[in-house]
């Protein structure tokens, strides 16, 4: 019943966004860093395709998988921002741990195979000029490889955060929601939190009466100092911008005469 009745106010009254999911900074700064790392996949598979005719293309493969899987992810992200219309909304932010994850160790696994068959080739004496240029493109996948595996890596540490931030979010707008569940029910149940539009008539409100007085709704059991040690541990939250909870919160926070 408790479950069901926050799911009402819920439905009402939506509190503001995670601070780091509306943030347009953070938004046009993802999509730099994924356009980069799209760029620099892309010019990996082009110069490891160069490379697989070399003298050491036995490790090729592994560099053609990895930037292959780095175009295919960053390809789906913005896809999925574009369907959506909001650069904000890509693919969920748990699901970008674990991916970006992988692309970050398959980069430095890529990049150490690579750096050793490059040293194995310069260690050679007298080389013919395809292997200088073999040797040449090498070197730069190589920083290629390293700057992705980079992006991949500040990606996934970022996605760790949003969805902190996320699960923190939640985690607040339930203890408010509670709050305000509780304080709305010892004053006569939750019809009063309403908007004004879907209030009920006046004919209705003896009907209403009754069933509270019969049926009355549970009033959640909430510790004043879980409530406080849970908002101290929030960076900042706002809440909802409604006469109603303003009027609550300024009646519950006013001294006693």
């Amino acid at each position: 019943m408790l479950l069901d009745n926050l799911r009402v106010v819920d439905s009402r009254y939506k509190l503001s966004e995670s601070p780091i999911m509306r943030n347009d900074r953070w938004a046009t700064a993802k999509i730099i860093l994924r356009s980069t790392a799209l760029v620099l996949a892309v010019v990996a598979l082009f110069e490891s395709a160069f490379l697989s005719s070399g003298p050491a293309d036995s490790r090729i493969p592994a560099v053609l998988s990895v930037a292959s899987v780095c175009v295919l992810w960053d390809a789906a992200e913005f896809f999925t921002v574009f369907r959506r219309g909001d650069r904000l909304r890509g693919i969920k932010p748990a699901a970008h741990i674990g991916a970006e994850a992988i692309l970050s160790i398959g980069g430095c696994l890529a990049t150490a195979l690579q750096v050793s068959s490059t040293l194995r080739i310069s260690s050679m004496g007298e080389r013919p000029q395809e292997h200088k240029d073999w040797l040449s493109v090498s070197q730069t996948l190589c920083g290629v490889l390293s700057l992705l595996s980079f992006m991949h890596f500040m990606l996934c540490l970022r996605s760790f955060v949003e969805v902190r931030r996320i699960r923190e979010h939640k985690r607040i707008k339930k203890l408010i929601l509670a709050l305000s569940t509780q304080n709305q029910a010892s004053q006569g149940g939750l019809t009063s939190i309403l908007p004004p539009h879907e209030a009920p008539s006046s004919q209705k409100d003896d009907t209403l009466n009754e069933s509270r007085k019969s049926s009355p709704l549970p009033v959640p059991e909430i510790d004043s100092k879980e409530i406080i040690q849970e908002l101290s541990a929030v960076e900042c939250f706002e809440l909802p911008a409604d006469d109603t909870f303003r009027s609550n919160r300024t009646g519950h926070n006013a001294p006693k005469e």
